[in-house]
C-alpha cells in the first residue's frame, strides 16, 4: 500500500496493518512521549495505538507525569513507575558519568559525594544535571565558591531556575531570556542561525550559550529544543509566565518567519506561530500567500491547510477562488492553479473549483509542455462535475482525458487507472450500473497488470465491482465472487484486515437485499467486530457498521434496537465531523426513515427538516441530495395528511428526479405516484393531468427524425 500523507489516514492505515504482525513477536518502543509537540493533544498523540493487541505484540511507552500519562491511565494500560535511585546506584552513576573523562579530573571528591548522598539525586535527571553543574563550575581548574547554592535546590524546577540564573550572570539576561523564550514558543525548535537572527547577536555568542546548555537542549534536524519538560517549565516560569508574554513571543516568531523564503522552516513555523498567538487575521494573511500554501499542500500538509482555512473563515463570507484570484492570474503557474483548485474542491466549493480549473487549463495551454498539471486538473474537473450531478459533462471530460492519458502515459499507468475509476463513479452515480461495472472491470485489469492479483489495490478494485453487481441484482454472480474474494483477502491480508471488514459488510448488504436478514447479520456483526478491534469504539467506521446493522433491525421491526445503534452512530460522527457536516445529514436521514416506519411522524419530520437545513449549506438547490431531502420531507408530511405543505416539495423535486433516473427506476415510480396522490387529494385535476403527460413523455421517448 502507498503510505498516506494525511496523519488521520496514516493512523487508520497503520491500525489496518497491525493484524499482519500476528504470528510474529513484535515490540514497539516509544520513548519520551511527553516531548512530542507541534500543537498535538494527548488524544492525537495516542490515537494510533490499537485498542486491542495480540499476545505476541507489545508496545512500551515512557513519559513523565502530565496530560499524556493521565490519558494513558484512562486507557487502563499496564503501568510501571521507575523507582528513585538508591545511594549505591547514585555513586555508580556518578562514577560512570565522571570516570574516564579528562574534563572531569578537576572535580573534588567531596563535591561529588555531596551530590550523590543528597536524597534529591534519587532522581536521575537531578543527579546528572548536578554533576554537569559541578563540571561547569570547575572548568579550567577554577573552583567557584558559590557552587553550594546551585546544589541545594529543593526540586528540579528550582535547580533549573538556578541554572538559568547562572547562565544569565555569564551571558547576560537579555540573551538568555530571549533565546530560550523563542525556543519555548517555537513549534519544532530553532536553528543556530535563527536564534542569532532573533536575538540580534553574532553566531559566536549563540554558539557559546548553546555549548553551556549542551546537556539541557537536544538537537533534532539541526533544530535546538528542550531536552525535557523541567527546563521548559523553568523557562515558562521565569520568562513567559503570562499569556500576554507567550503571545508576544509567538507574534515575534510569526513576523520573523514571514520574512524568510518559502521553504520548510517557514512552512513549519509561521502558520503555527500566528495560530498560537491567537492572531487569526495574521494567519489569514499567511494563507493568502499563494507560494506558501502551494508549498504546504505539496509537502503533505493538506489536512493542516484545510483545517486552518476552516478556522479563519468562521463567521466570514470567504471563498477560495476570490481569495486567490488575483495572485493566480499574476503568477500564471499551472502548479498553483492545480493546488488551489484541489483546495477549493476539498472545501466543497464546486462551481468555484470549475472556474479555477478552466483558468488553470488556459494557463497550461500557454505553457506547454505541462502534461501532468493538465491531466490532474482535467481529472479534478470531471470529479467536480460528478459532485455537481452534471454527469454528461463529467463523462465527456473523463472520456476525453482517458484517451489523452493513454496517449501520453500508456495503458500501464496509475493515472489511467484513477481516471477509469472516476468514470465508473460517474456511471454509478447516474444509475448506469452496467457501464459502471464495465469501467470497474477495465480499471481492475489495469491495476492487475501493474500490481498483480494479491496487491491491496487490486483486491480493492474487485471489491468496488461488487457494488455494481449488487445494484444489478446479479446475486448468482455475487455468491461465488464474494466467496473467492473473501478467501483471497484472508490469505493475503489476514482475517482481521480492514478490507476484510469491508467485504463482510458488503456481503451482508447483498444478503439483506435478497431479504435474507438472518443470514446477513453474522457477516455484519463480524465486520463490526473487526473495525472495533482495529480502531476502538468511537471510530467513524464503527458508526458505518452500526448503521448497517440498524437497517436490518429496522426491517425486522426491532425499532428500539435500531434507534440505539443509529443514535450511537450519530454521536460518533458528530464528534468526528461536527454537527453541520453532510455525514450528519446521512445519519438524520436514516433516523427519519426509522421514525417513519415506527409511525413517529413528528420526529421523522424534525429529522427531515434538519437534513434539508444542513444540505442547503453544502449543495446547490438542484443537487440530487437536495431533491432527495425535499422528497423525504414531503413523504413524512403526506403520512400526516398535510398535503398543502407537502405539495411545494413534491412539485419542485419529484419530476426532476424522475427525469434524472428514468421511468424504469423503482423510486421514480414511487415519487411520481406520491406527487399524483397529493394533487388528487387537493383536487388539482389540471396539474395532475399535466404531471401524467410529463410522466408519459418520460416513458415514451420521442423517435429520432
Amino acid at each position: 500500500e502507498e503510505v498516506a500523507d494525511d496523519p488521520a489516514l496514516l493512523r487508520d492505515q497503520f491500525l489496518g496493518w497491525v493484524p499482519w504482525f500476528r504470528g510474529h513477536r513484535v515490540v514497539l518502543i516509544v520513548d519520551a512521549l511527553n516531548q512530542l509537540r507541534g500543537g498535538l493533544t494527548p488524544e492525537e498523540i495516542l490515537s494510533w495505538v490499537p485498542p486491542e493487541l495480540d499476545q505476541t505484540i507489545r508496545i512500551l511507552f515512557s513519559t513523565l507525569e502530565g496530560p499524556i500519562l493521565e490519558r494513558a491511565r484512562r486507557q487502563g494500560w499496564n503501568e510501571l513507575s521507575v523507582e528513585p535511585l538508591g545511594e549505591k546506584e547514585r555513586h555508580e552513576v556518578a562514577r560512570r558519568f565522571i570516570g574516564g573523562e579528562e574534563r572531569y579530573s578537576g572535580l573534588r571528591s567531596g563535591d561529588i559525594r555531596k551530590v550523590t548522598t543528597s536524597r534529591r539525586s534519587a532522581n536521575p535527571l537531578f543527579l546528572r544535571t548536578s554533576l554537569e553543574e559541578l563540571r561547569l563550575r570547575n572548568r579550567d581548574g577554577v573552583v567557584e565558591e558559590k557552587g553550594e547554592e546551585y546544589l541545594e535546590a529543593d526540586s528540579l524546577t528550582s535547580l533549573f531556575d538556578r541554572i538559568l540564573l547562572r547562565n544569565e550572570s555569564e551571558f547576560g539576561v537579555r540573551l538568555v531570556s530571549t533565546s530560550l523564550r523563542f525556543i519555548y514558543a517555537s513549534r519544532n525548535g530553532l536553528s543556530r542561525s535563527e536564534l542569532a537572527d532573533l536575538c540580534g547577536v553574532r553566531h559566536e555568542r549563540i554558539d557559546r550559550l548553546l555549548a553551556a546548555l549542551d546537556y539541557q537542549l537536544i538537537l533534532r534536524d539541526d533544530l535546538y529544543t528542550f531536552f525535557h519538560d523541567h527546563l521548559r517549565i523553568a523557562v515558562e516560569n521565569r520568562y513567559v509566565s503570562t499569556l500576554q508574554s507567550r503571545k508576544a513571543a509567538h507574534r515575534r516568531l510569526g513576523s520573523y518567519f514571514r520574512t524568510l523564503p518559502v521553504e520548510r522552516r517557514r512552512a513549519e513555523e509561521e502558520p503555527y506561530a500566528w495560530r498560537a498567538a491567537g492572531r487569526l487575521d495574521e494567519l489569514e494573511r499567511t494563507l493568502r500567500s499563494l507560494p506558501l500554501v502551494d508549498y504546504l499542500w505539496r509537502s503533505g500538509e493538506k489536512y493542516r491547510v484545510i483545517e486552518q482555512w476552516r478556522e479563519v473563515r468562521q463567521g466570514k463570507e470567504m471563498r477560495i477562488r476570490e481569495t486567490y484570484e488575483g495572485p493566480l492570474r499574476e503568477a500564471k503557474k499551472a502548479d498553483y492553479f492545480q493546488t488551489i483548485s484541489e483546495l477549493s474542491f476539498e472545501a466543497s466549493e464546486y462551481p468555484e473549483t470549475e472556474e479555477i480549473i478552466r483558468e488553470g487549463l488556459c494557463t497550461v495551454e500557454e505553457q506547454r509542455p505541462a502534461t501532468l498539471s493538465s491531466l490532474g486538473m482535467r481529472l479534478l474537473l470531471g470529479k467536480t462535475h460528478t459532485e455537481m450531478d452534471r454527469w454528461e459533462e463529467a463523462e465527456q471530460v473523463l472520456t476525453d482525458l482517458l484517451a489523452d492519458a493513454r496517449e501520453e502515459l500508456g495503458d500501464r499507468s496509475v493515472m489511467v487507472g484513477t481516471i477509469i475509476d472516476s468514470l465508473a463513479t460517474v456511471y454509478y452515480s447516474k444509475g448506469d450500473f452496467e457501464r459502471s461495472l464495465e469501467m470497474q472491470r477495465e480499471g481492475h485489469r489495469v491495476l492487475r497488470s501493474i500490481l498483480g492479483d494479491d496487491h491491496f489495490e487490486t483486491i480493492n478494485a474487485l471489491a468496488n465491482q461488487m457494488a455494481s453487481h449488487i445494484e444489478l441484482r446479479q446475486y448468482d454472480i455475487l455468491e461465488p465472487l464474494f466467496s473467492a474474494l473473501l478467501e483471497r483477502c484472508e490469505r493475503v491480508l489476514g482475517p482481521d484486515h480492514r478490507m476484510m471488514s469491508t467485504l463482510l459488510n458488503n456481503y451482508g448488504h447483498t444478503l439483506q437485499r435478497q431479504g435474507r436478514y438472518e443470514e446477513s447479520r453474522p457477516y455484519l456483526d463480524r465486520s463490526l467486530k473487526i473495525v472495533r478491534q482495529l480502531y476502538g469504539d468511537r471510530h467513524t467506521m464503527v458508526a458505518n457498521r452500526l448503521r448497517s446493522i440498524a437497517s436490518i433491525d429496522r426491517v425486522m421491526g426491532k425499532y428500539q434496537e435500531a434507534e440505539e445503534k443509529m443514535v450511537t452512530a450519530m454521536e460518533i460522527d458528530v464528534a468526528a465531523h461536527g454537527e453541520e457536516s453532510p455525514q450528519i445529514a446521512l445519519n438524520l436521514t436514516n433516523l427519519a426513515t426509522l421514525y417513519s416506519k415506527a409511525e413517529r411522524y413528528r420526529e421523522s419530520e424534525e429529522c427531515c427538516r434538519r437534513v434539508l437545513e444542513i444540505r442547503t449549506k453544502w449543495f446547490d438547490p438542484d443537487h440530487t441530495k437536495m431533491h432527495r431531502s425535499r422528497l423525504n420531507l414531503a413523504n413524512t408530511l403526506v403520512k400526516q395528511e398535510r398535503y398543502e405543505e407537502a405539495l411545494p416539495y413534491l412539485r419542485e423535486s419529484s419530476l426532476t428526479m424522475c427525469r434524472r433516473y428514468g421511468p424504469d427506476q423503482k423510486w421514480s415510480t414511487i415519487w411520481f405516484e406520491r406527487y399524483l396522490h397529493v394533487l388528487e387529494q387537493l383536487g388539482r385535476e389540471e396539474e395532475a393531468e399535466e404531471a401524467r403527460r410529463a410522466w408519459e413523455s418520460l416513458a415514451t421517448p420521442a423517435s429520432s427524425s
